[in-house]
């Protein structure tokens, strides 16, 4: 149930001078990369680490309401993503011509100022187009490339040498090539992941500190 603003004045009212001297502000950071490209896995990685410090994490896709939308509408549970990955980008890319561009991105910048962000992880983990990454660095996303072999990343998808192909050439595939980063992370191994995930944590909670 939500509060009043009476409430919250009371709240406020109670709060010492050094409450607020205390607050600190969200670290924000957004996965850019290719499917099976490890975007995952590193959020996992990034995720561990900010529990492991006792920060608090919220995280978001830019295409969890497509996907959902989708599951939804085909009712399953445990389709394999890279046949459904199709489907995602025919859906994502008609609704983005209806609802605009950038209508994704601003959805989830707004879900982000709902939740607490004394210090929290904010972290979003599927960007692939270019006005993606302009509008989130724009809001202060310190944005970080995945790259990955591109037959590792077919091998790992399962799928034929022509229906990897066909989705490769997908603008939310081109796309990644042309965003610039603030950080390229380039590994075949979980280990070499965590290391520069740690390396990546331990930059960003000094300079939010």
């Amino acid at each position: 149930m939500s509060r009043t603003i009476p409430s919250l004045t009371a709240e406020f009212a109670a709060m010492e001078a050094d409450d607020f001297d205390e607050m600190k502000p969200p670290i924000k950071v957004a996965l850019v990369g290719k499917s099976r490209s490890g975007k995952d896995t590193f959020a996992k990685l990034l995720r561990f680490l900010a529990e492991d410090d006792d920060v608090n994490v919220w995280q978001l896709g830019l295409a969890d309401p497509i996907k959902e939308a989708v599951r939804v509408a085909m009712n399953y549970e445990d389709a394999p993503k890279e046949r459904l990955r199709p489907v995602w980008q025919a859906l994502g890319e008609v609704m983005r011509q209806e609802l605009g561009e950038d209508f994704w991105v601003q959805r989830v910048l707004q879900s982000f100022n709902e939740f607490t962000t004394n210090g929290a992880l904010y972290l979003v983990t599927d960007v692939r187009r270019h006005f993606e990454a302009h509008a989130l660095r724009r809001d202060g996303y310190y944005l970080v490339k995945l790259e990955r072999d591109d037959e590792l990343r077919r091998a790992s998808s399962g799928l034929s040498i022509e229906e990897f192909a066909e989705i490769d050439r997908h603008p939310t595939e081109t796309e990644v090539d042309l965003i610039k980063c603030d950080m390229v992370v380039k590994s075949t191994t979980k280990a070499g992941l965590f290391g520069k995930a740690d390396e990546l944590w331990q930059q960003l909670t000094r300079a939010n500190s």
